[in-house]
């Protein structure tokens, strides 16, 4: 049995609904969400084994041939104890990173700390952090700043992204005044 082009015309019309129906269903819903409790990182869920995100480029100079350059991949995870105790972490795989290439790329620990959450004024955060100087070394994620590539000020003068071992303080005091130390 063979389909005629008139047979083909309500299968053509019935396909293109089924995926913007599943698209519609699909979609999350989070103007249902409440804001961001006090002490949660804003960008990462409560509780969730996993999320990330991707971002690759291309780059061309000029008088050289052009090159996709997968900037970055990053899995975040965050994981919550309990409503006091908090996990977050986040690995990150930049430049394609080939081992035993000189020109590859890195793979990093950039963040995997512990939220002990007080109270909304003072909470204690002990383990790899994102030192807090600056927007872009927080919140250095592509869409944040204009451009390809990450500002000259925030890749040479200040050492983006720089984390290290420690342990802090952060909280929210009065008229929303949020504090990292």
């Amino acid at each position: 049995m063979s389909l005629e082009p008139r047979d083909k015309a309500p299968f053509i019309c019935t396909v293109p609904l089924i995926l913007a129906a599943a698209l519609v269903i699909a979609t999350p819903t989070w103007a249902q969400t409440s804001a961001t409790p006090s002490g949660e990182t804003p960008g990462y869920p409560s509780t969730g084994p996993l999320s990330g995100y991707m971002d690759f480029h291309f780059n061309k100079e000029a008088h050289q041939d052009g090159a996709i350059d997968f900037h970055r991949f990053v899995l975040l995870l965050s994981h919550s104890f309990s409503p006091r105790i908090r996990f977050v972490g986040e690995l990150e795989l930049e430049h394609a990173f080939v081992e035993g290439l000189e020109v590859g790329g890195e793979l990093e620990l950039e963040q995997a700390y512990v939220d002990f959450l007080l109270t909304r004024e003072l909470n204690f955060r002990a383990g790899m952090l994102l030192a807090p100087v600056g927007i872009i070394n927080e919140r250095h994620e592509p869409p944040v700043y204009h451009g390809v590539e990450r500002p000259f000020v925030d890749t040479v003068i200040i050492p983006t992204t720089w984390f290290d071992a420690g342990a802090g303080i952060h909280g929210e005091l009065r008229h929303g005044f949020r504090y990292r130390a």
